[in-house]
């Protein structure tokens, strides 16, 4: 029996055979985006024809928001770089692995001159979905970036990519097969991060509703209510300072983390990219000594680069867990804890304002004390404010592990369906 090289670990019953070395330039013509002459930032409008750059690009198809976008008479005049469906588009400078495949909405869009456009001449060779795949998968994205040029900054250009190989199946079927399935899971994805986009913008029109005081919580006991048992008494506007005790955490590098510590910690850059409203668990562990916390503290960093970094809090509800420098800690006397932080992450734009420092931005207890808020008086119905959030949270946290599952599903398909 003949053992067959080149063929992937993971292939539909159907196909056999080895599969073929290919060079981009025998199927494909390869084309840079205008030079920085021919389209300049001034050009761009708020109606018009939409420019694919950089920022644009993902794994899963072009990103939609914030394109920038030029008249109907540049766009005749830079008609040379016009997308078609099913054209890919690669970075050209820097993060040169990133590229997308052009979908039917997208054709007749422009593409910027950071980008180099792949488009498929020979379709009876090579799918154009099938080959998108194939630049998806890591081995690929490697070889990619250590072809490019540059000693500051990665480079591509058209001589790099028309001499770049790949190997794919001389059977068009198998390839359309694999493109086929590959996209059904793409659609998993994309339909997933909608519901978590739609659940996201439900929490922000209904925070909004609530803590304008549009929507009211109801009593469960009459004996709950205002003197007539059927609302809870009305809310009463405090500031910050009278409704919790500061204090700040102790000094924690990053060099201080141990994943074998022997406690747990928060580092304060995490309050940025890990935690929410409610922590929960904790990542991190540490043999330093320091602050501790108590269930209900909540945190907010006291400095970062960006003014809306800082308006951020998070309820803790583990006692005992190291808080590093550089967070304030905000211990309540008379509110309920997750209450308080979904208040002050809407209460945003009235912390940046406190903000202060050029390069690094600070905010200081002694500037938050004074913050204006309107609460209501009962307890209880900040208890069901704060309970009928977290439920939407759930939700968003249930898609979000949705997402990354399904990412990494698709991730060991590129690694097992592709030579």
């Amino acid at each position: 029996m003949v053992k067959l090289k080149n063929v992937p670990a993971l292939r539909f019953p159907d196909f056999n055979g080895d599969w073929v070395e290919v060079v981009l330039n025998e199927f494909s013509d390869i084309k840079t985006g205008p030079f920085g002459s021919s389209l300049h930032q001034e050009d761009y409008v708020l109606e018009g024809t939409p420019i694919v750059t950089v920022e644009h690009l993902s794994d899963f198809g072009l990103v939609h928001s914030n394109l920038p976008r030029v008249t109907d008479k540049d766009k005749l005049r830079l008609k040379s770089y016009t997308l078609l469906e099913n054209d890919i588009v690669f970075s050209r400078v820097g993060s040169v692995d990133r590229n997308s495949l052009i979908k039917e909405t997208e054709a007749g869009w422009l593409f910027s001159g950071r980008l180099l456009r792949i488009r498929i001449i020979n379709k009876e060779l090579i799918d154009a979905a099938f080959l998108s795949n194939i630049f998806q998968s890591d081995y690929t994205k490697y070889r990619i970036r250590s072809v490019a040029v540059g000693q500051t900054m990665a480079s591509l250009n058209t001589q790099i990519l028309k001499n770049f190989n790949v190997l794919v199946s001389p059977n068009i079927a198998e390839q359309q097969k694999i493109a086929a399935f590959l996209t059904a899971v793409d659609d998993k994805i994309q339909q997933l991060s909608k519901k978590k986009a739609l659940l996201e913008q439900f929490k922000k029109g209904v925070m909004q509703q609530i803590f304008s005081q549009q929507i009211r919580f109801k009593p469960d006991r009459p004996s709950d209510g205002d003197d007539q048992g059927n609302e809870y008494p009305e809310w009463e506007e405090k500031k910050l300072g009278d409704v919790v005790k500061f204090y700040k955490g102790s000094p924690l590098s990053k060099s201080d983390i141990n994943p074998s510590g022997a406690r747990l910690c928060i580092h304060y850059g995490e309050l940025f990219t890990t935690y929410k409203e409610v922590i929960n668990s904790i990542n991190l562990r540490t043999n330093v000594s320091g602050f501790l916390s108590k269930a209900g503290d909540i945190l907010m960093p006291t400095s970062d680069v960006t003014p809306i970094g800082l308006a951020t809090a998070s309820a803790i509800l583990v006692d005992n867990v190291v808080l590093g420098g550089d967070i304030n800690v905000l211990r309540p006397i008379d509110i309920e804890p997750i209450f308080l932080s979904y208040v002050l992450n809407f209460e945003k734009k009235q912390i940046i304002q406190l903000v202060s420092g050029t390069t690094v931005k600070h905010i200081y207890s002694k500037d938050l004390k004074g913050v204006q808020l309107v609460i209501p008086s009962n307890v209880q119905e900040q208890t069901k404010i704060a309970s009928f959030l977290s439920a939407i949270d759930d939700k968003i946290n249930h898609v979000t592990r949705q997402i990354a599952h399904t990412r990494q599903y698709k991730k060991g398909l590129l690694q097992q369906m592709f030579v």
